[in-house]
């Protein structure tokens, strides 16, 4: 992963997201929580909520890499740092992720951050794809699309269907084949 020797990656926020990648990443340390200035470690990645990632760069020292995980947002949040961003394609809940065979898109500001951000993405079992920082913001909204609009269709049609009155796991069938389609 990018020449930063074993057990080097700190990873920062105790959310969904942080416990989830630190539980994946076993030679990862963390989750890290507000205040953590990175010492001691070669990488930081920052799965913090979006309104809190500049604060959050801001307190680590310098000559780290550091990371995000922020969809939407391209790497200019953690200027002055060498940046990378990974973003699993991936719902996160409270009982944590399956990572592997999810897509992520990958950013770095140099070729060795990018290079640390698909070794991440890789260890972690998951498809790495570029995505520009021009071009986050309309990747973010088809990454919302698939998985927000999902859920919502489905609880409007388990309600129509009560209406009507069915129970909702009738619909399970309909909705996975659905889905392989």
């Amino acid at each position: 992963m990018a020449s930063l020797r074993a057990g080097s990656l700190a990873i920062v926020g105790n959310g969904r997201m942080g416990r989830a990648l630190t539980a994946a990443l076993a030679d990862a340390a963390g989750p890290f929580g507000r205040g953590f200035d990175g010492d001691g470690f070669d990488a930081v990645l920052l799965a913090v909520p979006d309104r809190e990632i500049v604060a959050a760069a801001s307190l680590i020292r310098p000559g780290r890499l550091v990371g995000h995980c922020a969809g939407a947002w391209g790497l200019d949040l953690l200027d002055p740092h060498e940046a990378f961003a990974v973003h699993p394609l991936m719902t996160v809940t409270s009982a944590g992720a399956e990572f592997a065979g999810a897509g992520a898109a990958v950013a770095g500001s140099t070729p060795r951050a990018e290079a640390f951000a698909r070794g991440l993405a890789e260890r972690l079992g998951m498809e790495a794809f570029t995505i520009a920082d021009a071009d986050r913001a309309a990747y973010h909204a088809a990454a919302s699309i698939a998985s927000n609009f999902l859920v919502t269709l489905e609880d409007a049609a388990e309600a129509v269907l009560r209406t009507a009155g069915a129970d909702r796991r009738l619909l399970v069938p309909l909705v996975r084949a659905a889905l392989e389609n």
